[in-house]
């Protein structure tokens, strides 16, 4: 057995999902003078808003129920990503330098969300806690966490892109691949298109985030997760697949995947009405897949960006 495989290797029997925020977890809190309103998912600044992924805000909620308390780097992996524990991967580091960014006034010196060497993370002055409501197996399609919707930014251009997956949606391939360098807009592009096409999707669209996971069992628990699915067992999979079947004629958007293979194979098979779009910075190795290349917006439309948001401000 490979060095690799070990790592991420663990018992169907031990995954579990738990990655709907606690009923127990703030809902609102205050980091000195920004508030996180994880019911929005926004970090509201005194003079702008950003908004959370639904990661970071599974990630922020965790922490926020045990301010002041170091948490493990394994509990998170466990609690918040929903893996088993053993699984060796850097997801919370990338997760955690994702949200100081938006959350500490300097990222480089953080005053709030603190790394601790050798143990874990700890979320520190906390005010204003809040419960939040429950939610428990199948989150309703408006709450689940990975519910996609259209991120309150400006969008220009991208005609040709939009066009090419109008082309891709009226095909009978079912997985268009976005493929493009970091920064190029290929996650805000997929999230726009689902957003103007609700019709395209009655069964619902949902972002997976897959940021550092680099094996097809652990995209399978995000997927479980980004849909609000608490579940466990050896057939945790083809429970899955008849979700997705259920849903019919839904998205999944399976952001910056790194896992080549035929995994994508028995959803789709299981599936037969759920259309795919991948977020990738290379070509992935997939049974089936029309790939839309990216790249990064050019001069004419970079102004008009540039412009509109200098407007808005």
């Amino acid at each position: 057995m490979s060095k690799h495989r070990h790592r991420a290797e663990r018992s169907p029997s031990d995954i579990e999902y738990h990655l709907a925020v606690p009923a127990s977890s703030p809902k609102t809190f205050r980091l000195g003078p920004t508030t996180i309103d994880l019911d929005r998912r926004e970090v509201i600044h005194p003079d702008r808003t950003l908004s959370l992924t639904a990661l970071e805000t599974r990630l922020l909620a965790h922490l926020a129920e045990r301010s002041g308390v170091v948490v493990s780097r394994d509990e998170l992996l466990r609690e918040v990503w929903g893996y088993a524990s053993g699984v060796r991967t850097r997801a919370p580091h990338h997760a955690v330098t994702r949200i100081r960014k938006k959350v500490e006034t300097d990222p480089t010196q953080p005053m709030h969300l603190i790394s601790v060497y050798g143990e874990g993370y700890r979320l520190d002055a906390v005010d204003g806690v809040e419960a939040q409501s429950d939610l428990s197996g199948m989150s309703p399609p408006d709450s689940a966490p990975g519910r996609l919707r259209d991120r309150p930014t400006t969008f220009v251009g991208r005609r040709d892109a939009l066009a090419r997956i109008d082309a891709w949606l009226e095909s009978n391939e079912r997985v268009l691949t976005v493929v493009g360098p970091a920064g190029a807009g290929k996650t805000r592009l997929c999230c726009r298109y689902a957003s103007q096409r609700p019709d395209a999707f009655p069964g619902g669209s949902w972002i997976v985030e897959l940021d550092g996971i680099t094996e097809p069992e652990q995209v399978a628990i995000a997927i479980a997760g980004a849909m609000g699915i608490q579940t466990a067992g050896k057939d945790h999979r083809n429970r899955l697949g008849a979700v997705l079947h259920a849903r019919g004629k839904a998205l999944l958007v399976l952001d910056d995947l790194q896992v080549d293979g035929d995994f994508l194979a028995e959803w789709l098979e299981a599936a037969p009405q759920l259309r795919w779009m991948i977020t990738a910075r290379r070509r992935m190795v997939l049974p089936s897949q029309q790939v839309l290349f990216l790249r990064t917006m050019d001069q004419t439309d970079a102004l008009e960006l540039l412009q509109t948001r200098a407007r808005l401000a």
